[in-house]
């Protein structure tokens, strides 16, 4: 530890695991830990309001609020851990016809021996071109490279990658060209590994983990504060991205023995935060209103620009966005729900920090940005913590009798998103929480913790810990978040002229929307009440768009179509959406 750094700082130093959803402002509990050996630190002024006098004495302190002067053992329990779990991903693939931006082509490289006076670029050229049209123009510096690390006195064949007219790397003929396909999500990664020669999104190999950025910042606007406000920060965030989907590169071409200069092409969806932090760009304007992006179309670069680990002349292809927050990611999922046949009214939903809701009707998409916060996630309540194993996804109150269930059955740690969406949808069905989101006195589960008051999942004498609360706070924030997105809905719907009971299908994507319970989110009012035959869960659907962009230049440019023709409904210093905002605000 460097005088005067917190236990936090240190951690981040130190490549240290550890959560910290506030970006280690002291506003929320993630990263909670217990000094076990050593001298425990005075408790600060902020720690003494949160823990009581038995947990204080016990160890427990926020690594945040902790500024050791001497050695010590410090005990990070699970939920405090910000290691980077892998997740399993949502199938959902389809067939197309390949047709990729980077195409493949077996050739005969001729043998230094052959023609001594001629360079290699001139015999790739020739080996290239010599059996059709000239479909070879340009060599990239690094393919040159690779092809000189092949080529020798003899002839070799080889696998020649060609991007719209430009060699970008040369492999043996017995291997693969390969694309990956990135979901850049705020909270985890997605990526697939594919073959370009084939027409399966179906992923040969494919991994997710955590996003280490929630080291900085368990939400997208936490981080985007983070790197206006504290210089270099915007680097730190950088090369936390770029470190994540090299691991998942390393994971993808480990499991299949490929070293991971086979990948030729990359393509990423974002959302606009996280494309401008994985480029280095200036986020001044998606942190203040009118929430102005310094990109908003595609960006085509190289591979090493951005330093990732795959080869080096690759094209990295990111999707464009359509306005202000509706970023890459909501575009490559309109796409892949194009690959559904839909018919009639659809609304789709990508809930998160920050909702991204479109309406296709009549040939027709319009679009929504809801600033819904990260209540939804986890994100700042005071006891969320991502989808891991302890964490708290689903609740029920049957006859007084409090039940839980926890991800993996092991014992629970905090509350992730979708157990949020459930406690509130039990309390209100249970009458703990009248419709005006107060938590009523009365239950036995139910306590004023000094002024604020709050609903007991899990007592300090059931796990020798801090009690796991929902509290009254958490409440406000799912009412203001589920507010924000059933306002955007009925902003499209007025938009369009429907009402909506004329949607036809409420397709709901992306990895928390895969495990919402529907009826939790219908009973609070974030959904609407329709026949659930009309709800569609559809797991990661920008996943699914990546890839298709991947196999696909024709689905690549249809991207850049949907993004030109969707038009976006401006909420930002709207009246009605205001209006919208307070009359959804209660539970109905």
């Amino acid at each position: 530890m460097l005088p005067g750094e917190s236990l936090l700082d240190g951690a981040r130093r130190g490549a240290i695991p550890l959560a910290s959803s506030c970006g280690g402002s002291g506003t929320c509990l993630s990263c909670m830990v217990r000094i076990e050996a050593g001298t425990a630190p005075a408790p600060s002024a902020a720690d003494r309001l949160l823990f009581s006098a038995k947990l204080l004495a016990d160890g427990w302190r926020r690594a945040c609020q902790v500024w050791p002067t001497e050695g010590c053992s410090v005990l990070v329990p699970p939920r405090s851990s910000g290691a980077q779990a892998v997740r399993t991903l949502a199938g959902g693939d389809v067939r197309i016809t390949p047709d990729p931006t980077v195409r493949t082509w077996r050739i005969r490289l001729a043998g230094l021996a052959d023609d001594p006076a001629r360079g290699l670029d001139d015999r790739l050229f020739a080996a290239i071109n010599g059996t059709g049209p000239a479909r070879c123009q340009a060599l990239d510096v690094d393919a040159l490279r690779a092809a000189a690390a092949l080529a020798g006195r003899e002839p070799a064949k080889l696998l020649a990658a060609l991007r719209l007219g430009e060699l970008v790397n040369v492999l043996p003929a017995s291997r693969r060209a390969l694309a990956l396909a990135v979901d850049l999500g705020t909270t985890s990664i997605g990526a697939f590994l594919l073959d370009l020669r084939k027409g399966h999104t179906a992923a040969i190999s494919q991994a997710g983990i955590t996003n280490p950025q929630v080291s900085l910042g368990g939400d997208i606007i936490t981080r985007l504060n983070l790197a206006v406000r504290e210089a270099g920060r915007r680097q730190d965030l950088q090369r936390l991205a770029t470190g994540g989907i090299n691991r998942l590169v390393a994971m993808l071409c480990g499991q299949l023995g490929v070293p991971a200069t086979d990948i030729c092409d990359v393509v990423i969806a974002g959302n606009a935060a996280m494309v401008h932090l994985l480029l280095g760009l200036p986020v001044d304007g998606l942190a203040h209103a009118p929430f102005s992006p310094a990109l908003r179309g595609a960006a085509d670069l190289r591979a090493r620009d951005l330093g990732l680990a795959v080869a080096p002349g690759a094209g990295v292809h990111l999707f464009p966005g359509i306005a202000g927050f509706v970023g890459g990611d909501h575009v490559a999922a309109l796409l892949a729900l194009e690959t559904r046949g839909l018919a009639g009214s659809a609304l789709l939903l990508d809930i998160g920090t920050n909702t991204e809701i479109s309406l296709l009707h009549a040939g027709t998409i319009l679009t929504v940005s809801c600033p819904s916060g990260p209540a939804l996630e986890g994100g700042e309540i005071t006891w969320g913590m991502q989808a891991a194993a302890g964490a708290i996804e689903r609740v029920a109150l049957d006859g007084g009798v409090l039940e839980l269930q926890t991800i993996d059955g092991a014992p629970p740690e905090g509350i992730c998103g979708s157990g949020v969406l459930d406690i509130v949808a039990t309390l209100l069905r249970g009458g703990v929480i009248n419709h005006r989101g107060r938590l009523q006195a009365g239950h036995a589960r139910v306590r004023d913790n000094g002024p604020a008051r709050e609903f007991v999942l899990v007592g300090e004498e059931e796990r020798d810990a801090p009690a796991i609360v929902f509290t009254q706070g958490d409440v406000r924030a799912v009412q203001l978040a589920k507010a924000a997105i059933r306002s955007g809905i009925d902003m499209l719907l007025q938009a369009a002229g429907l009402d909506e009971a004329q949607l036809d299908q409420v397709i709901v994507a992306g990895a928390f929307g895969s495990y919402i319970a529907i009826d939790s989110a219908v009973a609070i009012g974030m959904l609407p009440d329709l026949p659930r035959e009309r709800f569609r869960q559809i797991g990661d659907a920008a996943g699914l768009g990546a890839r298709l962009a991947a196999l696909s230049h024709p689905h690549r440019a249809r991207a850049a179509g949907i993004a030109r023709e969707a038009r976006h409904v401006g909420m930002a210093g709207s009246a009605a959406f205001q209006r919208r905002f307070i009359s959804r605000i209660n539970f109905h």
